[in-house]
């Protein structure tokens, strides 16, 4: 996380440049996984300038959507990438059980709850140019109501 790199990756998909610089730390392919759905194209051209490689290799899965996990085991530990949700593993119907004040025999739900925020609607951005003092400089975005 602390290496900062300067490079150029050519005719390369995102999963072969993670998996280069993976290895470049001493990761071997069986130490780390790549579940993906969809197939991801070739980048003409990629650049790494002035970034660790743990940044590097999360902006590229950031653009890409693809995320990453850890899966442990009492054997080995291995890194997994995926795009969307299969690559976890499927989990048991759990039972929803109010907050009895009991000790449950097996992992029950036993309470939700609901959050409610504030959200930004609107943002405007204002400027001056001392130069041009009569040039109007304003940019404005507004979300999804």
């Amino acid at each position: 996380a602390h290496r900062v790199n300067q490079r150029i990756f050519q005719n390369m998909t995102v999963p072969k440049i993670i998996g280069k610089v993976l290895e470049e730390h001493g990761l071997q392919g069986n130490a780390y996984e790549f579940t993906l759905g969809a197939t991801y194209p070739e980048r003409i051209y990629c650049v790494q300038y002035d970034e660790s490689d743990l940044q590097f290799v999360q902006r590229l899965c950031e653009e890409e959507g693809i995320h990453y996990h850890f899966q442990h085991s009492t054997t080995a530990h291995k890194l997994v990438f995926g795009d969307d949700q299969t690559v976890f593993p499927k989990l048991a119907p759990v039972a929803y059980l109010q907050d009895s004040g009991m000790v449950a025999n097996d992992p029950v739900i036993k309470r939700f709850d609901l959050r409610l925020e504030t959200r930004t609607s609107r943002t405007t951005r204002r400027d001056y140019d001392f130069e041009k003092p009569r040039l109007t400089l304003e940019a404005e975005n507004r979300g999804d109501a």
